[in-house]
């Protein structure tokens, strides 16, 4: 289930996903990016894309909400929007991102690369689109920026930028694993440096981190989650969570973690689970598929099955049922409860 703490800096950052493919929270049904999964014997599907600034490329793995402080010693003023990631420069950002929060138009985009000497800002941007040739139905959007101005050393020169992204990458999320021994730290919400956050979710990224974590990293025993604000894409999350089932992962949560929403569905998926005294799990109503909150919806309609389904099958007969219930119940979807340590023991969250 989808959720971003109610601030400032996350509201712009719902507005913005919701606006580019799906709404936030809610199972979604009506997207197409649960056709990328065939089995939980592959990794989810979802076309790469380049930024080529003149003539030298950069390869993309995922696009996700970010955070952008572009003042230092100032008052702190953030801007919404979609960044792609580079996974072979350390985590290099390429913004892509309007002022507003809002789904970027020809007006209103930039191209940026925070932190780095050459960062540009464009003035006209040019999109052509076409079929994306992995996943069926799915557009590809190239993005030509021109008439950009340097940010950084260069400033005044003008430069060209192509960027080339999928729509399916747009529910990929932001989240990040680093393996120490036999634990898996799991995150979605980080500081990049003093000027740059990431507040995204889990999504595709998520399920195929867990699937390379399986294969790669056979010592790793127990998930442990950090900071998770919630899913772009309920489904896409259930799947992860059926991955950490099949592969008898743990999963665990420290006095500093803070996870919610999607997060606490992520952690219920664990073979076995624990927590350290501190540790807060927010659990809130779904929306969408034209529905405000779960929790309006009737217990028989069946949009409730897939969900009812899923926590069937981690927290077991009756719990997972009533789990779900009391989710939609304790919150409306713009809001947040904080489980108290009586509701994790009534619902069974720890098995240890």
């Amino acid at each position: 289930m989808n959720h971003y703490k109610i601030t400032l800096l996350k509201t712009m950052s719902i507005t913005l996903v919701a606006s580019l493919l799906v709404a936030c929270g809610g199972s979604s049904t009506s997207s197409k990016t649960v056709e990328e999964f065939i089995s939980l014997e592959q990794k989810a599907n979802f076309e790469y894309g380049y930024v080529e600034i003149d003539a030298k490329k950069t390869e993309l793995s995922y696009v996700a909400p970010l955070l952008y402080n572009e003042k230092v010693d100032d008052k702190p003023v953030y801007y919404g929007f979609i960044g792609a990631f580079s996974e072979t420069q350390n985590g290099q950002i390429i913004a892509i991102s309007s002022k507003d929060g809002q789904q970027p138009t020809n007006e209103l985009l930039f191209v940026n690369i925070p932190d780095i000497p050459n960062g540009y800002k464009c003035d006209k941007i040019d999109f052509d689109q076409r079929d994306s040739s992995v996943i069926k139905d799915y557009k590809i959007t190239i993005i030509t920026a021109t008439n950009c101005q340097g940010k950084g050393s260069n400033t005044g020169k003008t430069k060209n930028i192509k960027v080339k992204l999928s729509s399916s990458m747009f529910v990929a999320g932001s989240s990040r694993i680093n393996v120490q021994g036999k634990n898996a730290y799991l995150e979605t919400d980080y500081r990049l440096n003093k000027h740059l956050s990431v507040g995204g979710g889990l999504g595709t990224r998520a399920y195929n981190q867990i699937f390379d974590l399986h294969l790669k990293h056979p010592e790793v025993t127990t998930i442990v989650e950090k900071r998770i604000s919630g899913s772009i894409h309920d489904d896409i999350n259930m799947q992860t969570g059926r991955l950490i089932r099949k592969y008898g992962l743990n999963t665990h949560l420290t006095s500093t973690s803070d996870i919610a929403s999607g997060g606490v569905d992520l952690f219920c998926s664990g073979k076995k689970r624990s927590k350290e005294a501190g540790a807060k799990l927010g659990v809130h109503s779904w929306s969408g598929d034209n529905v405000a909150n779960a929790s309006d919806l009737p217990e028989s309609s069946p949009l409730h099955k897939k969900q009812i389904d899923y926590f069937t099958e981690m927290l077991g007969t009756p719990t997972g049922k009533e789990f779900y219930f009391y989710t939609i119940n304790a919150a409306p979807a713009n809001d947040i409860h904080q489980m108290s340590e009586a509701e994790i023991e009534e619902y069974h969250l720890l098995t240890e």
